[in-house]
């Protein structure tokens, strides 16, 4: 499995998959927002002080950096990066809009980068569009702090490798059965394990999540001001599609509790 995480500065997600570009009379639109976004960064220095090299990979276009090699989630990211270390090797460095990338393939790499320096990397990426889906508090989106902290304290007995390696294959084998579990334990409901509403719901929320969590996918993940877009406005197809996914999130962590 593949880590993707930031450089030493600061790091947003990239987007790909730009919804205004899918639109031939919106693209003015994009334009005016890529050409805000370039005339912001223009003249700014990245913190490299010490000039150190980067490590290999794609150099991409000037301003756009390397956005249309970046991998979306319809192109399956997980073998166009795998490609990209066969040419590159296991650490692979890209820019995006200005924005730096850091993907990490191998288990060295990873261990000595998130285990090794965890001081150096342990932020969290911020994702508007997760937050606007409803998942904001979730503790894999949660930037580490305080909070953060609290959470993993709860849950450490819980959240131990042995522990964890044993919850991944008994959720891979029996899905349904792990989903009614959970929902007799949490809230008292006799589910089914299988075509049960409140478990369709949870699994299409999920889907949502999945979506949102990939680098890459949604250009408010790169503009965060665009989240205060109306969902009218052109190109804000995101926006839409959000609220879809915050309105079955709702349902998800309410619906049962009024029925108890």
């Amino acid at each position: 499995m593949y880590d993707i995480l930031a450089s030493g500065f600061p790091t947003t997600a990239v987007s790909v998959v730009m919804e205004t570009l899918q639109f031939h009379p919106y693209l003015t639109v994009a334009g005016l927002l890529l050409g805000i976004w370039g005339l912001k960064h223009i003249g700014v220095k990245k913190p490299n002080p010490n000039r150190l090299p980067r490590p290999p990979g794609p150099k991409g276009l000037p301003i756009l950096g390397a956005m249309l090699e970046v991998p979306s989630m319809s192109d399956k990211p997980w073998l166009a990066y795998d490609k990209m270390f066969k040419k590159y090797g296991d650490m692979v460095y890209f820019e995006v809009l200005g924005q730096p990338f850091l993907v990490l393939g191998s288990l060295k790499r990873i261990n000595d980068i998130v285990d090794k320096r965890s001081s150096n990397y342990s932020g969290r990426l911020i994702m508007p569009m997760l937050s606007l889906m409803g998942w904001g508090y979730a503790i894999p989106h949660m930037p580490y702090g305080t909070m953060w902290r609290r959470h993993r304290r709860e849950r450490n007995s819980s959240l131990t490798p042995s522990a964890s390696h044993d919850t991944a294959k008994f959720y891979a084998s029996h899905p349904s059965t792990f989903a009614s579990t959970i929902m007799s334990v949490t809230y008292g409901l006799p589910v089914s394990e299988s075509d049960d509403p409140y478990i369709t719901l949870a699994e299409e929320a999920l889907q949502g999540a999945v979506e949102a969590g990939i680098p890459g996918t949604f250009l408010v993940d790169l503009l965060p001001f665009l989240k205060y877009v109306p969902s009218w406005f052109p190109g804000a197809g995101f926006k839409r599609k959000a609220a879809h996914y915050a309105a079955i999130h709702a349902k998800v962590a309410n619906q049962p509790f009024k029925i108890v």
